[in-house]
């Protein structure tokens, strides 16, 4: 120690010199096996050398996958310390005429949206060092970077590494909290977190179970990487989708920018593959098994646990239909969907297939598996479209479900709950979680006293509106009429309808000019009116005077080819219309308001779009049957009339 101390080397200087001697030993073993310079380390050599414990030191021998495993650590070591020499290397003495274009481009230093830390050059630097012995802190700093992007520099780093393993600075807050990590999981760019995270050693804290693949060699020619570092590349290679780098991830793009629960699909990559690092049958039992630590742990609500659960355990589906069975076989196709159930899921599943495969060398994507991958969720999706009313809930058969909903719902009988779910699609069961159910219960227990019930909630798209009342003509096209009114960009939604009659319909929707956002006290207003306009108490035109016209006056950025279809063969009970069109603010009470005076009753609702592409697809009854072509043809023309 006398020694050390007079040598002034820090424990990251001899972690460093240990790895310097283990890979020139190495290197040494390489020569003289090879018999020249030749760095090449065969399968045959990382067996030899395993045999040996070659820069070990204990003599005992080892699996060349043990091996390995030391290899790429010590690599790793190395990798971390040159890249913050370079950061740090002295710059070459420079000319007079580039001293004077450097003074005038001179590093900015830009507050971040903390006081402990700010944006220097594009990188994150520590402003207060001794406030990081706070984890709070620390963990605020890596959520900064995963939402906007910014790495942290090597100097951040190396500061945040003296923080975590020096006692003098006492630690405070190091349980992370299930929200903070959610919040880094859940941003644009949680890559730029989990990267040095893992550096760091903190990724391994806050998930022990991600530590038995830490520099877990697969031992065959496919995996080009080890195990934590495949799981680390699956992130980055979504995030990546941001702006594609090559054609193979433009068809996933929108997918990922629209994908809900981000976080629960990155804590799954992360997961996914633990497993082959646990004496388990297959490495899916033993993720799934470490799933169950950190669910508990991280206190993840049933709902999540089970989404993770089921992404974890199906992870290899979709790129085993892809190659196994014939995608483009009707019976493939609906048997892969059963499987998957929802429409949010099968998108989570596609982007983590996309990552997956992706990440396992850089030619594992050919650009014929990535359109296969696409054409599986392209014909699934389409699946799922054309048969959601066909499957209708008989609520008795749904036991489990009875019971969590009616632990949630205050003294409700489980009568009541099976008279509220009775006849709604199935679907509604899929896309809504036991306590979202709970919360429409007990919006539909209040119907007799208030005979529209509506529940407001915003989110990070923008706002999400539920409302519960009996069925009545043009209901769908009144609240589209009055969001539209107000100036709410409907983005998606959902229109069910239970056998009683009653009606709940899901619309999200974007405040265009922050009304509400901006100025709380008109959420009430809102809501008010809205009620007002579906009682009768007021009207919808006023709403709607000025709005029209000045929708109609912007010119598109983008313009969209309008196509009317029809399908009768796709579901039992009705006609599927789909339309695409240009999206313009009040589209969807127009749709609505022709399907109202040609007395269309309407089923169920799918609204989406895609950037200035709205996807709006309607099943459609007159009188409880099929449209007949006839009211097929009149409804194409009235709605070619209406929308211009």
């Amino acid at each position: 120690n006398g020694k050390k101390n007079d040598r002034n080397i820090t424990a990251e200087e001899e972690v460093s010199a240990a790895a310097v001697d283990f890979l020139s030993g190495f290197r040494c073993f390489l020569h003289y096996s090879n018999g020249r310079n030749d760095n090449t380390l065969t399968y045959e050599l990382q067996a030899a050398a395993a045999e040996r414990a070659l820069g070990v030191g204990d003599g005992v021998a080892r699996t060349p996958a043990e091996w390995m495993r030391q290899y790429f650590r010590h690599a790793r070591t190395l990798n971390r310390q040159l890249l913050r020499y370079l950061e740090q290397k002295a710059p070459v003495p420079l000319t007079l005429k580039q001293r004077f274009f450097n003074a005038a481009r001179a590093a900015r230093l830009e507050p971040g949206d903390s006081r402990f830390f700010a944006v220097r050059d594009g990188l994150l630097e520590v402003v207060d060092q001794p406030a990081l012995s706070d984890r709070a802190i620390t963990y605020s700093l890596f959520a900064e970077a995963a939402r906007t992007g910014t790495p942290l520099s090597r100097e951040a780093e190396r500061t945040i590494s003296y923080i975590l393993t020096h006692p003098e600075l006492p630690c405070r807050n190091a349980e992370i909290s299930w929200p903070t990590l959610r919040e880094i999981l859940g941003s644009d760019y949680p890559g730029v977190a989990l990267r040095p995270m893992q550096r760091l050693g903190l990724l391994m804290e806050i998930l022990p179970e991600f530590g038995m693949i830490d520099s877990l060699v697969v031992r065959d020619f496919y995996h080009r990487y080890t195990v934590d570092e495949h799981s680390l590349r699956t992130i980055e290679h979504l995030q990546e989708l941001a702006d594609p780098p090559d054609a193979r991830g433009a068809h996933f793009a929108p997918l990922w920018k629209t994908a809900e629960r981000r976080d629960l699909l990155i804590l799954s990559l992360l997961l996914h593959d633990v497993g082959k690092g646990m004496p388990a049958e297959n490495h899916i039992a033993g993720s799934l098994t470490a799933l169950e630590s950190a669910a508990q742990r991280l206190k993840l609500s049933p709902e999540e646990k089970e989404e993770v659960c089921f992404l974890i355990e199906h992870h290899l589906d979709m790129s085993a239909t892809v190659q196994r069975r014939d995608i483009f076989d009707p019976a493939t196709v609906s048997a892969f969907a059963d499987s998957v159930a929802t429409q949010e899921r099968l998108q989570r599943l596609c982007l983590l297939t996309y990552a997956d495969i992706h990440s396992v060398n850089p030619e594992a994507l050919t650009p014929w598996k990535a359109e296969m991958l696409w054409q599986l969720f392209v014909a699934t999706s389409n699946h799922f479209s054309r048969t959601l009313d066909r499957d209708r809930l008989h609520a008795p058969d749904e036991v489990p479900l009875l019971q969590r909903v009616k632990a949630l719902a205050c003294e409700a009988t489980l009568e009541e709950i099976e008279k509220f779910l009775e006849g709604f699609p199935r679907r509604y069961l899929a896309v809504h979680s036991a306590a979202e159910i709970a919360a429409h219960f007990a919006l539909y227990q209040k119907l007799s006293t208030e005979p529209v019930q509506t529940e407001l909630a915003a989110n990070r798209h923008g706002f999400t509106l539920t409302l519960l009342t009996a069925d009545r003509p043009a209901l769908f096209a009144t609240i589209s009429g009055v969001l539209a009114g107000w100036g709410m960009n409907i983005n998606k939604a959902d229109a069910f309808a239970n056998a009683d009659g009653v009606v709940l319909d899901t619309f999200h929707f974007a405040d265009m000019h922050h009304t509400l956002e901006l100025n709380p006290s008109e959420v009430g207003r809102f809501r008010k009116s809205l009620v007002d306009v579906i009682n009768g108490k007021a009207r919808l035109e006023p709403l709607l005077k000025g709005r029209e016209s000045a929708s109609r006056a912007r010119t598109p950025k983008v313009a969209v080819e309008r196509s009317i279809s029809f399908d009768d063969g796709s579901s039992a009970q009705s006609t599927l219309m789909e339309i695409v069109t240009q999206d313009h603010p009040g589209l969807l009470y127009e749709i609505g308001s022709t399907l109202a005076r040609l007395e269309c009753n309407i089923e169920v609702a799918l609204i989406d779009t895609e950037g200035q592409k709205a996807i709006d697809v309607f099943y459609l009854t007159e009188q409880g049957k099929k449209l007949t072509s006839q009211k097929q043809e009149l409804l194409r023309e009235a709605l070619q009339g209406t929308l211009g």
